[in-house]
């Protein structure tokens, strides 16, 4: 079993990350927040998640945050962070465009999770090999 509880309720309006390291902790993180923004709740249930539950979690909520982030048809960029010396392994960066409000929106992080990849200190998914075009394999083929 994991060491940490991960502060969670059923409302969709608490968005919060907050890990407890014992379930007492974790059920007064979750009293408190809901007392600050639902009263009207109380928090009862608790899970200790295993590792595999928890990954399960984390590319479910990375899916949720890709299709909010990524429509159908819309354009990904990718940015080369790093190359190693032999030229076998590189480390890119996803990038999508936000419609509403022109930001640039980094995706890599939710893309990884949902993949089962890492990320690199440089900030991009490692990519393995040679010969082809990475950047679009990694936007084709694994996304």
């Amino acid at each position: 079993m994991s060491n940490f509880y991960r502060v969670k309720t059923s409302d969709p309006k608490m968005t919060t990350h907050e890990y407890a390291r014992t379930p007492q902790e974790a059920v007064e993180l979750a009293q408190a927040w809901l007392d600050r923004y639902r009263p009207e709740l109380k928090a009862t249930a608790l899970k200790a998640l295993s590792r595999k539950e928890e990954a399960e979690l984390d590319r479910e909520e990375a899916l949720d945050d890709l299709k909010k982030m990524v429509k159908p048809g819309q354009t990904v960029y990718t940015i080369l962070r790093h190359v190693s010396g032999s030229g076998m392994r590189r480390a890119i960066s996803l990038h999508v465009v936000d419609k509403k409000s022109g930001r640039i929106l980094n995706i890599t992080h939710s893309a990884a999770l949902l993949l089962d990849r890492t990320v690199r200190k440089e900030g991009g998914h490692t990519i393995d090999g040679c010969g082809m075009d990475m950047g679009f394999a990694l936007t084709h083929v694994w996304l």
